[in-house]
């Protein structure tokens, strides 16, 4: 008889504040760097440094050490607190990835402020609505922007619903009245900064359960975003039980925004461990990633795999060519063999590892990638995304909540030190299971774990098309798709009146007989896709819609194709199309 789905790995019990966590770490490397941002000037923010950083070695770019993000983080928490900021208090910061958002991590470090991290687009014209929901949700004491045009932005909307902000920060120099300015901050003494520095409240933290950084999903599954209230507990234990993190090189490029889990995650790893975060741009764009980790000899890259078939997909850039990539880790989304084939073909010089984590909690399973024959075993040619990591549980169970065997598919459900135990204000308390391990959270993953503790993510819960009793995993339609070098294709269900539900693929190049036989002739029967859609010439767009998390956004796509149908059923003068 197989074993139970459920797997356990212990951790340190680490109880940190997410200061002394800085502090441990900062006061090892203080001359090393902690960031470079390749697209900020050097003398960028150089008001907030002390007049001995400002005597170094000129650089083309902007480059920190971890004494002067220190010395910089206490000077703008100085001055917060002397505008009547106090501990506790909530900060929505609305900023494009720069120094300004280590800046603003580190402050809410010393002030013990809860950090909400917003998407920076979310003041931009048309997001209104978006922006008003995350204020009432969140009910900030303060905000955080970087320009006057954000400013002006936060200040119709707030003022729109009367939401009084008791703060408003900018990081330039403003030209709306209201707003204190980054830019024009004052160096207090060296011994004002030091008493700042010792005077953290320890009763505040609440043993480690005090809310230190509030995110976002992206809100695909339930229909509207779900807040992540992430305790220090939370933000340590994620950063101290990454064992894998401490062998994969000293720098290492990040490309996800500063709303989402995988760089505040990152950010406090390389904290932890000493490590150099080099930001290539305040976006992704190929050609600063290939800039950036050509001139500082970057050793780490964290990718999605939209991410991967980007790289894969251009001709111009010779990534090949980047000998100092050592590692290049894979995560964010299903992983299956040809995007581990294509990260290997694009970094020859690199291993290839993954890594499993999300908005409610970071890095809970990994693998590293010295083994290359570990990809050889698959599951409909996904990969495994490793071991449990160490603080983590892991268990797959049915739809009853009942622990699975092992080999078998079911949900898989996370507990652990680095999890959150509940959505903000409660929000879907049903997505928790208590027992007496713990509180688990429900990921909407559909996996499966072998004899050898490997875990295989299969497809998202919400993903799966279930055609006539049989689930699809639009994933290894997608993987055995993109093995044609000329079709990329994102695979979803659409209503079917007969089957309940069938599978279609947007894509670019091929055509829709070829894809269709393609799919039948690799898959079988059970997997033939109903309809063929080119993302272009059918839909209207011009490239895969993606999220800022680098996934594609499948509901667009759906709504796509069946208003496009609709409209093919109103102009043969038909009362329903085939899908209802």
């Amino acid at each position: 008889m197989a074993r139970p789905s459920e797997v356990f790995s212990p951790d340190e019990a680490i109880i940190k504040s997410t200061w002394q966590m800085f502090e441990d770490g900062a006061q090892k490397k203080l001359d090393a760097p902690v960031l470079t941002a390749c697209h900020q000037a050097a003398d960028h923010c150089a008001n907030l440094l002390s007049t001995t950083s400002l005597h170094r070695p000129p650089v083309d770019c902007l480059q920190w050490t971890f004494g002067e993000l220190r010395h910089a983080s206490l000077v703008v928490a100085k001055a917060m607190q002397d505008a009547g900021v106090q501990r506790g208090m909530t900060v929505a910061a609305l900023i494009p990835n720069g120094i300004e958002t280590h800046i603003v991590r580190v402050v809410s470090f010393i002030l013990q402020l809860t950090l909400v991290a917003l998407d920076r687009d979310l003041v931009k014209h048309g997001r209104r609505d978006e922006f008003i929901y995350y204020i009432r949700t969140t009910t900030p004491d303060m905000v955080l922007v970087a320009d006057s045009a954000a400013a002006e932005s936060v200040d119709e909307a707030t003022g729109s619903i009367g939401f009084s902000l008791a703060h408003r920060f900018i990081t330039e120099d403003p030209r709306t009245p209201g707003w204190t300015s980054w830019a024009k901050t004052e160096q207090p003494s060296a011994e004002s900064l030091e008493v700042l520095a010792g005077q953290e409240e320890e009763e505040l933290d609440q043993g480690g359960d005090r809310v230190a950084l509030v995110l976002f999903t992206s809100g695909t599954s339930s229909g509207r975003p779900k807040g992540c209230p992430q305790t220090v507990r939370n933000i340590t234990a994620a950063a101290y039980n990454q064992m894998w993190i401490a062998d994969i090189g000293s720098s290492y490029a990040v490309q996800s925004p500063s709303s989402r889990a995988v760089y505040n995650c990152m950010g406090a790893m390389a904290i932890v461990y000493g490590h150099h975060v080099v930001l290539s741009h305040s976006h992704f764009t190929l050609e600063a990633l290939h800039a950036a980790v050509g001139a500082h000899s970057v050793e780490m890259l964290l990718l999605v795999p939209a991410q991967v078939r980007l790289l894969a997909a251009q001709h111009h850039l010779d990534f090949s060519s980047l000998t100092s990539v050592k590692r290049v880790v894979l995560g964010g989304d299903i992983i299956t063999i040809d995007l581990i084939e294509k990260a290997e073909e694009l970094f020859p010089h690199a291993s290839v590892s993954t890594v499993s984590g999300m908005s409610e909690g970071t890095g809970f399973s990994g693998m590293k990638g010295e083994d290359k024959n570990k990809w050889k075993k698959t599951i409909h040619s996904i990969v495994s995304v490793g071991k449990v990591a160490r603080g983590a549980r892991l268990r797959i169970c049915d739809s009853d909540g009942k622990v699975l065997p092992r080999g078998e598919e079911g949900e898989l459900l996370v507990a652990g030190p680095m999890m959150i135990d509940r959505y903000l204000n409660d929000d879907l308390p049903e997505q928790f299971v208590r027992d007496e391990w713990g509180t688990w959270i429900k990921t909407g993953d559909t996996a499966t774990m072998d004899e050898d503790d490997h875990i295989f993510i299969v497809s998202r819960t919400k993903d799966v098309v279930k055609q006539s009793g049989i689930n699809i995993s639009p994933a290894v339609v997608e993987a055995t798709l993109s093995r044609q070098s000329d079709i990329s294709a994102a695979v979803l269900g659409v209503p079917d009146a007969v089957k309940g539900e069938v599978p279609v693929a947007i894509v670019t190049g091929g055509q829709a007989e070829d894809v269709k036989e393609i799919v039948q002739e690799n898959l079988g029967d059970d997997y033939a896709l109903k309809a063929v859609y080119d993302l272009h010439d059918d839909l209207g767009f011009e490239e895969l819609p993606l999220s800022a998390q680098g996934k594609v956004q499948k509901h667009l796509l759906k709504e796509a194709v069946l208003n496009l149908e609709r409209k093919k059923l109103i102009g043969a003068g038909l009362f329903r199309p085939w899908f209802l």
